[in-house]
């Protein structure tokens, strides 16, 4: 049993302090947040509030950190298939159809697993999912570093995605337990920001980690540092305040009845404003998630003729924007109170970016070309306020399923994007690799996914079941 006042607890306590705490970075920007919109909340919100806060402060942080940690590892596998583009197509005799099959081998998996991960979540809990889930992750990474045959590496790259599947589910179930909900977009843009470092160092440090030892070393060393974080897991993630005999976090009111599975799936897939958060994040997922962690490198050196170091470099731009955006997006949403808009402005600017690249933006300069993919990546930071709106307009004891679901439709996009836009580049590239036809797709999808958007419902910032 891990004390709430012991030293795990306060290592948080001095890294994070208390979400109230003015020493905080975190809990400054939450504190902002909540004082603008919610100054005149209910006085028994008031009253369990400050109960949770004072019995749990600092412990959630240790909850939240060892799962944003799985998130990091997430985002590392998802981006690192792109820094080692080469020495696998060159090692495995892979064609660029071959290879973009290869990285959606992660989204493939990922998709599948989404449902199975969110009922886990919602039945054995946070814990045991996330130490199962991460367990397989490291075992599939050291596999996939040690693989000698092409067929051994597809099977290895699904089984990481299989892995990793559970972590943002597992984050967005644990934030739904022990925070309250007017905290719930900034920690989901924060987790989003955090997350993001994970595929920063699958760029450039990844890249030199690769050329000064091998490929196999590289991921043998990462599959057994994912193994130590699963057995942290294991050790000190706890699903709710309760099982550690600290208060609630949630004002939930009355307990809420299990529901069987058949019955949560058709509540989830009956209501429409799950459907088009679903079918939005189908269309827009590829045009970041699949681009930047397949082909921007690619892009990069085929349009303007650099080198696989600096166009490492220049492609962590965009995840560098990703990762501010879904701060300042995320805080502005808690801040005004509102979701829809901000998700909806955020990715017609993004649609706009796509398109331009498409019709011709890509033979701009570099540093306007770069400065694009910077504007998608910010503006794309509104995925993080995606994410809450679902949580918000599904019920309380389904937020697992429902997010879950949400990623099954987001990574099917994207595993169909993804070598889709290899084979675009294949069959209009004559001398030298031409994306312009695949750029085209991703704005198509973009803009498709902005007409769903349209039909969103407006949650204003609280959970409506």
């Amino acid at each position: 049993m891990i004390h709430p006042n012991g030293p795990c607890a306060e290592f948080a306590r001095g890294l994070f302090g208390n979400i109230d705490d003015k020493v905080s970075p975190i809990g400054r920007i939450l504190q902002r947040g909540n004082t603008a919109n919610w100054g005149k909340a209910k006085q028994e919100d008031r009253v369990e509030t400050q109960s949770a806060t004072s019995d749990a402060p600092s412990y959630r942080w240790v909850v939240w950190s060892l799962l944003v940690a799985t998130y990091m590892v997430s985002f590392f596998h998802r981006m690192a298939i792109s820094v080692v583009k080469e020495p696998l197509m060159e090692q495995f005799s892979l064609s660029l159809s071959d290879f973009g099959m290869l990285a959606s081998m992660y989204f493939y998996a990922y998709c599948l697993a989404q449902i199975p991960c969110g009922i886990m979540v919602d039945s054995i809990g946070v814990r045991r999912t996330a130490a199962i889930s991460v367990t397989l992750a490291g075992v599939a990474t050291i596999a996939f570093g040690c693989t000698t045959s092409p067929t051994a590496l597809y099977i290895s790259r699904f089984a990481v995605g299989l892995g990793v599947a559970s972590s943002f589910v597992c984050v967005m179930k644990a934030q739904s337990q022990w925070f309250r909900e007017r905290e719930f977009s900034t920690l989901a843009g924060v987790c989003l920001f955090v997350g993001n470092l994970g595929s920063i160092c699958a760029q450039a440090p990844l890249g030199m980690f690769v050329a000064v030892c091998s490929m196999r070393t590289a991921f043998l060393a990462i599959g057994c540092g994912t193994l130590v974080l699963a057995l942290l897991c294991l050790l000190f993630v706890r699903n709710k305040p309760e099982d550690i005999g600290l208060s609630t976090a949630v004002s939930s009111g009355t307990d809420t009845p299990s529901i069987p599975l058949r019955r949560s799936l058709i509540s989830i897939l009956k209501n429409r404003h799950l459907l088009a958060i679903d079918i939005f994040y189908f269309f827009v997922g590829s045009q970041l998630l699949g681009f930047a962690g397949a082909w921007s490198i690619s892009f990069l050196r085929d349009s303007y003729g650099i080198h696989l170091a600096v166009a490492s470099k220049l492609a962590s731009v965009q995840l560098l924007a990703f990762m501010l955006g879904s701060l300042v997006l995320g805080y502005a949403s808690d801040h005004y109170g509102k979701r829809k808009i901000f998700i909806t402005a955020p990715f017609l600017v993004v649609c706009l970016v796509w398109f331009f690249l498409a019709f011709g933006g890509a033979d701009a300069s570099l540093a306007a070309g770069v400065t694009l993919l910077g504007v998608a990546g910010f503006f794309s930071g509104a995925f993080s306020v995606m994410m809450t709106l679902c949580k918000e307009v599904s019920p309380r004891e389904l937020t697992g399923t429902s997010i879950a679901m949400l990623n099954t439709f987001g990574f099917l996009g994207i595993a169909i994007s993804t070598p889709l836009y290899g084979k675009l580049v294949e069959i209009y590239s004559v001398e030298t690799s031409n994306h312009h036809a695949a750029l085209l797709l991703l704005a198509g999808m973009n803009l498709a996914g902005c007409v769903c958007s349209f039909f969103f419902r407006e949650s204003g910032g609280e959970n409506l079941q």
